[in-house]
């Protein structure tokens, strides 16, 4: 069973009153180191849309060399316009990519311990922004080792599956013997990309598995097979699997 990290979310939000030099087109730099609690970035007056123009880039740090930040946006709407003149711009790291108009579950992580947004909206337009900022740690994976004639393994997500979970496995097994995972059950909400689901490493190519699966079967190319459950910005879905040593073609 995955347990759910409870934290403390850190509200950073600025308001028309700070943001004089940006409304005077200066840039407003905001300066945030990410620990343990979320930190939760919005437009000035958010969740009323800004009317007057805004210019602000925040500077998103960690102090945990281990970790990345991720940054999930559930509301970003924006005048789209060509050439893009409202937008979010996102730097993670490695490659800077330019946002315009409405987004929903957008989802964006660091390559390294920074990250940086940057949001400008011009004076005679309007938008709208609300981000989280989590700090993304290493997931040690269940490694589990299956013999021919053990039971099989039983993988069963929790009723309630959170948003954003990752759960890892390696399975092993020894040498002229195969792994076989059966999901008699696997339901998880079908996208293009696909942001839930499972992702299997079956020793000799990856594929990941979205929306309804029925009667799902898969088998290692050799003595090793790695799953990964995930899920998107709403949480949810469904996997029970079966996964044993098998000595068959």
């Amino acid at each position: 069973m995955a347990t759910s990290r409870r934290l403390n979310i850190l509200i950073v939000s600025i308001n028309l009153i700070l943001l004089g030099t940006a409304i005077n087109g200066q840039k407003d730099i905001v300066q945030i180191t990410v620990g343990e609690e979320d930190i939760v970035l919005t437009s000035p007056g958010y969740p009323d849309y800004v009317r007057s123009g805004a210019d602000i880039k925040w500077k998103l740090n960690t102090n945990n060399p281990l970790a990345k930040i991720q940054l999930l946006c559930g509301d970003l709407r924006l005048i789209r316009t060509n050439p893009c003149e409202d937008f979010v711009s996102i730097d993670d790291g490695n490659s800077e990519r330019k946002l315009c108009g409405g987004q929903s579950g957008l989802t964006v992580t660091s390559k390294e311990t920074t990250l940086d947004i940057y949001l400008h909206i011009g004076p005679h337009t309007n938008g709208i922004l609300h981000c989280n900022a989590r700090l993304i740690l290493p997931i040690i994976p269940t490694e589990v080792t299956l013999k021919l004639r053990d039971a099989a393994y039983l993988l069963l997500t929790p009723k309630k599956m959170a948003k954003y979970l990752e759960k890892r496995w390696i399975f092993r097994t020894e040498p002229g013997i195969r792994l076989s995972v059966t999901c008699p059950d696997f339901r998880f909400a079908n996208s293009n990309p696909c942001s839930q689901g499972m992702e299997v490493d079956n020793g000799e190519t990856s594929k990941i598995y979205c929306g309804s699966q029925g009667g799902l079967i898969i088998f290692s190319h050799g003595q090793e097979i790695k799953l990964k459950i995930f899920t998107g910005f709403y949480g949810g879905g469904i996997a029970k699997c079966m996964i044993q040593a098998i000595n068959g073609p």
